[in-house]
């Protein structure tokens, strides 16, 4: 069967040809289009989709292998999007793709604004989804291994102060507002986590509280007595019934992970309080446990992080020592 390349001289040729060119001027022609296109590889365009529908294939498969490993949906969905982005932007098969193309898109994305943080998440997903791919034998050598990694930049991430949280605790308009800001502070909870929270997983008079978390993995939680108090008093008084703790204000459905946020904004503005947001909570909990004089490790199980790494990121307590160090000699 003729390749691409042959067809598309034999087509050119044709034209020529009726179009009453000379025989000797064909073949000086043939032979450069020859030697040109020798150099590139044509495609149809149906080639060209079969190329683009391949890959997305492809990946859903590996989106579904992840998802029956316990991965969060929204982990998959961060897999679909930065996967899917990157396969329509490169527009080759996957045996195609090399390293060059990885480096090209991540200039590509850096050139539109995205923070070295953004890419470094983007380099840790494409690595993913190029190990499996190696490992089921798609491909043979995996582009990534030549990537190198990108380094973050080092914000300082601040826990909410105490006058913080009684500003924020002040604006709450309702019981649940109140409820939800106690509980985020008093269990450390991903966003998630709170929002999936059932009545059954609560044990009041125990001030513990099991949650499922990342990996379909379940752990137990702890309610201060502020907390407690705050979801006594929520419960009692509730508009609707559910299975859940937590219900939106106008209906019985649990309250959505984009509820929590909008609360957050919300006192963010009423409060005078900036940059609040749900995962701050997070990280005041863990910050306050750790000064507080909790070992690592068993803040480290309240928080569902499966390395010590991921839980001293939220440490902040080493630098209020190194401060009170520092003012101490500096009498």
């Amino acid at each position: 069967m003729p390749s691409n390349t042959e067809n598309v001289i034999d087509n050119i040729l044709f034209n020529l040809k009726t179009n009453n060119i000379p025989e000797e001027y064909l073949g000086i022609i043939e032979e450069y289009m020859e030697e040109e296109l020798d150099k590139y590889t044509l495609h149809t365009q149906e080639e060209v989709r079969q190329l683009l529908v391949e890959p997305l294939a492809i990946l859903d498969q590996y989106c579904a292998q992840r998802l029956l490993e316990g991965r969060a949906q929204s982990t998959i969905d961060i897999y679909k999007e930065v996967n899917g982005h990157f396969l329509k932007y490169v527009g080759k098969g996957i045996q195609d793709i090399n390293h060059y193309d990885v480096r090209a898109y991540l200039a590509y994305k850096s050139g539109n604004g995205n923070s070295k943080t953004y890419l470094a998440l983007i380099r840790s997903v494409l690595c993913s989804f190029f190990a499996w791919l190696t490992i089921e034998e798609y491909i043979i050598k995996n582009p990534m291994l030549k990537i190198a990694p990108i380094k973050g930049e080092d914000k300082i991430r601040r826990k909410f102060s105490s006058v913080d949280i009684d500003k924020l605790r002040r604006n709450c308009h309702t019981a649940r507002d109140l409820a939800v800001v106690d509980f985020l502070l008093s269990t450390g909870c991903r966003v998630s986590e709170a929002c999936s929270v059932t009545l059954s997983d609560v044990d009041l008079s125990k001030k513990t509280v099991i949650v499922l978390g990342k990996g379909s993995k379940y752990r137990t939680v702890y309610l201060t007595d502020v907390c407690v108090e705050s979801l006594r008093e929520y419960l009692e008084h509730r508009r609707y019934k559910s299975i859940y703790l937590f219900t939106a204000l106008y209906h019985d459905k649990k309250i959505t992970t984009g509820g929590v946020r909008a609360l957050c904004k919300r006192l963010e503005k009423e409060s005078g309080v900036a940059n609040v947001h749900p995962h701050r909570f997070r990280r005041t909990c863990c910050s306050n446990l750790l000064a507080k004089g909790m070992y690592i490790q068993d803040v480290a199980r309240i928080l569902g992080h499966a390395k010590l790494d991921t839980t001293n990121v939220y440490n902040d307590s080493n630098e209020t020592q190194l401060h009170a160090n520092f003012e101490l000699r500096n009498i």
